[in-house]
C-alpha cells in the first residue's frame, strides 16, 4: 500500500521562510550600523570643524591682536608699533575681535578659513593628488603630471596656505559685496561725493582687501603681484576720500598712506614698470606734510622738506620709519641699472644722474636715521653726565639735506658716525629699545647703500 502525506507548511516556512527573514534582517542591521555610523562621523567632523572655528573665532583672532588694541586704546603706543600691527593684522573693523557680524555665515566661515591658511597652514592640496585623468592615466602619473606643471609655473614653493587663503577671502569679499559692503573702485569713486565715499567704504570690507592684497604679495608671482596692485590702488583712492571720522573708523592714519604707497611703489619695481614706482614712491612722500606742492620737476624739493619734516620734533616715530622706507626704495630704484642692465662698469651720463639722486635720497634718509640716534641715544662718554644735561648734535647732522655738488662730502661726513657712539637710555622702554634698534639696522643699510653708490659714482 502507498503510504503519502500532504506537504508541512509549517516546514516549509521553516526551510524557505528563515533564512530569506535572516537575510533582510541582517540587511536591515547592516543598513542601521551603517547609518549610525555614518550620522556618527558626519556629527563628530561638523563638531570638530564648528568647534575649531569658533575657537578661531572666540580665542585665536581675538588673542592676536588684543595686546595691540589695549595698547593703543589706552595711549601706551609711544613709538608706534602696535598701530602698525592692527594696520596688517585686523580681520574686520576696528574694535572687532573676531569676524564681522554683519557678514553672512559663509562669509564668516570663509574668513576664518582664511586666517587658519595664514597662520597654521594649509597643507598639501588634495586637488594635486587627485585621480581620474581623462586619457586613463594612473595616480601616480597624474600627480607627477601636475607637479611638473607647479614646477613650471614657478609655484612649486609656494605655501599651499597663502593659495588657500586667497580664494577663501575671495569669497569673503564677493559675499560681503552682495550684503552692501565694499570698497569703492576708482571708476565708482569719481562718480561720488565725499560723503557718499566715506559712507560706502566699509572697514571691515578694507581690511579684507588688506588681507587679501598681502597674502598676494606673499604669493609672489608676477600674476598675484599684479593683482595685490589692484587692491593696495583700490584702498589708497578709496582712503584719500575719506572724512576724518571715516579715516578714524577704517584706522587709517598718514603713515599707513604712506605705508601703502610705497608697497605699491615696491610692486611696481618688483615687476619692472620703474615710471610707477617712482610714481608712487614721490606719491607716498608727498603725503607728508608740506611736501605736497609739485609734480616730478621738484621732487629734490619735495624730498628735502619730507627729510626735515621727518626729523622734526613732530614726527612721530611711525612716520619717520615710514618715511625712511619709502626713501630707501626710492633710492633704490634711482641706484639700479635701467633694464637690469648691470654687467656694464662704464656709467652713462642719465644713469650717473640717476645715482647722484639715489646718493641725495640715502643721505636724507641717513641724516632723519642718526637724528633718531640722537634723540633716542646718549654719548657713552656722557653716561656719567647728570641726569637732564643736554646732549650736543653731531656736526654733520647740521648739513643740509637737499642734494649738491658737495652730495658726496655730505654722505661721506654722514658715514664718520659711529652708531656705537650713542648708547640707549637705561630707563627706555621695551618699544623705545626695538625703535633704536630698528635705527640702527636701517642706518646701517643706508650707509651701505652711500657707500656702494659713492664706489658707483
Amino acid at each position: 500500500r502507498a503510504y503519502s502525506t500532504g506537504p508541512n507548511q509549517y516546514q516549509v516556512f521553516q526551510s524557505f521562510g528563515t533564512p530569506l527573514g535572516y537575510f533582510f534582517r541582517t540587511i536591515a542591521r547592516t543598513a542601521r550600523i551603517i547609518t549610525l555610523s555614518g550620522l556618527t562621523i558626519a556629527l563628530v567632523t561638523l563638531g570638530i570643524f564648528e568647534g575649531t572655528h569658533q575657537y578661531v573665532e572666540h580665542i585665536s583672532m581675538p588673542r592676536a591682536i588684543a595686546h595691540a588694541a589695549e595698547a593703543v586704546e589706552r595711549g601706551e603706543d609711544e613709538c608706534g608699533w602696535e598701530e602698525d600691527y592692527l594696520d596688517d593684522a585686523s580681520w574686520a573693523a576696528r574694535g572687532i575681535s573676531g569676524t564681522d557680524s554683519r557678514l553672512s555665515t559663509k562669509a564668516r566661515h570663509a574668513v576664518r578659513a582664511a586666517w587658519i591658511a595664514i597662520n597654521l597652514g594649509g597643507g598639501l592640496s588634495p586637488t594635486l593628488l587627485s585621480v581620474g585623468a581623462p586619457d586613463g592615466s594612473t595616480e601616480k602619473e597624474v600627480a607627477r603630471i601636475r607637479l611638473r606643471e607647479a614646477a613650471q609655473s614657478g609655484d612649486m614653493n609656494i605655501d599651499n596656505g597663502l593659495r588657500l587663503a586667497e580664494g577663501y577671502l575671495d569669497v569673503a569679499l564677493k559675499e560681503a559685496e552682495r550684503q552692501g559692503m565694499r570698497v569703492p573702485d576708482s571708476i565708482a569713486l569719481g562718480s561720488m561725493s565725499a560723503q557718499q565715499v566715506s559712507a560706502a567704504v566699509d572697514p571691515t570690507s578694507a581690511a579684507l582687501e588688506t588681507q587679501l592684497a598681502d597674502a598676494r604679495v606673499r604669493i609672489g608671482t608676477p600674476q598675484s603681484m599684479s593683482l595685490a596692485i589692484e587692491g593696495y590702488e583700490r584702498l589708497f583712492n578709496a582712503f584719500g576720500w575719506l572724512d576724518d571720522e571715516a579715516k578714524r573708523k577704517c584706522g587709517v592714519t598718514t603713515q599707513r598712506m604712506v605705508r601703502l604707497a610705497s608697497r605699491i611703489g615696491a610692486l611696481y619695481q618688483g615687476l619692472g614698470q620703474r615710471g610707477e614706482a617712482e610714481n608712487w614712491y614721490m606719491r607716498g612722500i608727498s603725503l607728508i606734510p608740506s611736501t605736497a606742492a609739485g609734480t616730478k620737476e621738484d621732487a629734490d624739493v619735495r624730498i628735502e622738506a619730507a627729510a626735515k619734516n621727518g626729523s622734526s620734533s613732530t614726527a612721530t616715530p611711525s612716520l619717520t620709519r615710514a618715511l625712511v622706507s619709502s626713501l630707501l626704495g626710492l633710492s633704490s630704484l634711482y641706484a639700479t641699472p635701467p633694464q637690469g642692465d648691470s654687467s656694464r662698469l662704464e656709467v652713462d651720463r642719465t644713469f650717473r644722474a640717476s645715482l647722484e639722486k639715489a646718493l641725495g635720497i640715502q643721505t636724507s634718509a641717513l641724516r632723519m636715521i642718526c637724528f633718531e640716534l640722537q634723540r633716542l641715544s646718549m654719548p657713552a662718554s656722557s653716561a656719567a653726565q647728570p641726569e637732564g644735561k643736554n646732549i650736543e648734535t653731531h656736526p654733520s647732522l647740521a648739513l643740509p639735506a637737499s642734494p649738491s655738488t658737495s652730495g658726496s662730502a655730505e654722505a661721506a661726513a654722514l658715514l664718520a658716525i659711529n652708531p656705537l657712539h650713542y648708547r640707549l637710555h637705561p630707563d627706555a622702554s621695551a618699544s623705545k629699545e626695538l625703535y633704536w634698534l630698528w635705527a640702527l639696522h636701517h642706518g646701517g643699510q643706508a650707509s651701505l647703500h652711500i657707500a656702494e653708490t659713492i664706489y658707483a659714482l
